[in-house]
């Protein structure tokens, strides 16, 4: 009779179960359980009943708190966060140089500013559109020092552009305004070109 480790269903006490049977009952609450739901309750979910989880899923790569993620300890490049997660705990995820994608399932509803601090390498962010629209602004000032260079120099190009319209059209080149006795009708810059 081979008895192995399980958790109760209803109550979750720690039994010893017999794994050859079917059903058994809990000794400590009287509940009736089937002997497999038990083995699985005991060695995937080891959930906590004081409202903090370890693990969740059976996945030893995430530390969840009260539904708060509070550290990840793989070492994958692509992570999809757990349902369930409420909420994205300070540097969670920051410093992992090697992240290229993380998916965000609906229930996560805040995310601390720092938690993704240092992800340069940090691509593709997957999410619902009721998500994106909660995140976008937090995501899109993720950005390492090479896109911000990029964005920096495309603004510089458009600016560039603008005035160069503005010029053409006899307006102000710094703001694109009519001039009005020889100076910007907004700004009051003499027109100096």
């Amino acid at each position: 009779m081979p008895f192995v480790p399980a958790k109760c269903t209803q109550c979750g006490a720690s039994l010893q179960v017999d794994s050859t049977k079917e059903a058994a009952i809990c000794q400590f609450c009287g509940t009736p359980f089937i002997v497999e739901k038990a083995i699985n309750n005991y060695t995937v979910h080891n959930t906590i009943h004081a409202g903090t989880v370890i693990v969740q899923g059976g996945s030893r790569d995430f530390d969840i708190h009260a539904g708060v993620l509070v550290n990840y300890n793989g070492p994958a490049t692509s992570v999809v966060i757990p349902d369930g997660v409420r909420e994205i705990g300070p540097r969670v995820f920051a410093g992992f140089k090697y992240l290229e994608e993380i998916t965000i399932p609906d229930s996560v509803e805040a995310i601390a500013p720092d938690a993704f601090k240092g992800t340069d390498a940090l691509r593709t962010i997957n999410m619902s559109d009721s998500q994106w629209k909660k995140f976008y602004s937090f995501f899109s000032c993720l950005e390492n020092e090479k896109q911000k260079q990029i964005r920096e120099e495309q603004e510089q190009i458009r600016k560039e552009k603008m005035r160069e319209v503005w010029r053409s059209k006899n307006l102000c080149q710094y703001d694109g305004k009519p001039f009005s006795l020889g100076r910007c009708s907004f700004c009051c810059r003499k027109k100096d070109y």
